[in-house]
């Protein structure tokens, strides 16, 4: 035996339950039960239409390096992208942090950069439609994490006011904003399905399928799910959106879009389904203007071995890769 022998074992044997888990076949009584009234919250998609708005798209990268005395190199960027115009942000920074911290704070630190991206654009740019990668609730809740080490347990309440601040200035110059994701364990749709349910069998109270789960496995064709309005809060500042899941394509997975539409703008979310599906462009590359924005913003290999040079160059302490960090690129 082999390791690619063991994993074709592993895969034949587990098929059956994995699969069920992505996907639910027609025999498994939460398809049965979940059909009708999920299938009772789905739209057929609207004809794609071009906006009528520029699109500015926001994304962001993180690079991280264990340094020999067990601190991290820290870098991340993020652009906002709007036709030929960019606006940045950076951070660089080494920093001492737990190592169960890092890959989450690093990702925060990114997304704080994305805040700063996009506030810089709102600043100058108008009549357009925000475009980023998560989730509303996403920002809220991981916002709320305190962290060891010399980033210091402040970070959350930096992280909201650079949030926050994008928030206000988008209500104030009536942007929209989207937050699209393609991944999601949200379970909202789910739980607003069954609020009225006066009992559940055990078999659905016990089971934490997903709203996506659900789509990907009821939808007959493509569709979006009905809004669902919702709202968060941060020190007095009350943010309210609509949130939907878009099939785009039978062979597709679902996305997740939250929409925080301001008051005074006359746009439906039927609409902004329009917009988005104008610009979906398929499985690899499922909106085209954040997959210009991505390539743009990404920090390739040779770019963050540029960066390790300047950083050892004027520092003049040479670094060695840690075992992990030599196995990542090597994988990569």
């Amino acid at each position: 035996m082999d390791f690619y022998s063991d994993l074709d074992s592993f895969l034949k044997s587990n098929s059956n339950r994995i699969r069920e888990d992505l996907l639910l076949s027609k025999s498994n009584p939460l398809y049965e039960y979940f059909r009708d009234r999920v299938r009772g919250v789905l739209h057929e998609l609207p004809e794609s239409v071009m906006p009528p708005y520029e699109i500015c798209a926001t994304d962001g990268s993180e690079y991280v390096q264990e340094l020999y005395n067990g601190k991290k190199f820290v870098v991340a960027r993020a652009i906002s992208q709007i036709q030929e115009r960019e606006y940045y942000s950076t951070f660089f920074n080494v920093l001492s942090m737990e190592r169960d911290d890092v890959q989450q704070l690093v990702k925060r630190i990114m997304e704080d950069a994305e805040h700063r991206a996009a506030l810089n654009a709102l600043n100058d740019e108008k009549n357009c439609i925000m475009v980023m990668d998560g989730s509303v609730s996403g920002r809220f809740y991981w916002g709320k994490t305190n962290y060891n080490g010399e980033i210091g347990k402040d970070f959350y309440s930096r992280y909201m006011e650079s949030f926050v601040s994008m928030l206000k200035k988008a209500r104030e110059k009536k942007i929209t904003i989207l937050y699209i994701s393609k991944t999601s364990e949200t379970g909202v749709m789910k739980k607003e399905i069954l609020k009225n349910e006066k009992s559940l069998p055990n078999f659905v109270k016990e089971n934490n399928i997903t709203d996506h789960v659900l789509i990907k496995s009821i939808a007959e064709k493509p569709c979006y799910t009905e809004p669902l309005y919702l709202q968060r809060e941060y020190e007095g500042y009350i943010c309210d959106f609509q949130t939907i899941h878009v099939l785009p394509a039978m062979d597709d997975l679902p996305m997740k879009i939250d929409c925080i539409i301001p008051d005074g703008v006359n746009t439906t979310v039927k609409e902004i389904v329009s917009w988005m599906m104008w610009g979906y462009s398929g499985l690899r590359s499922h909106n085209i203007w954040a997959s210009l924005v991505d390539k743009n913003v990404k920090l390739s290999r040779d770019t963050t071995r540029i960066v390790m040079e300047m950083f050892e160059n004027e520092i003049g302490v040479w670094n060695a890769e840690t075992r992990g960090q030599r196995r990542e690129r090597i994988r990569l």
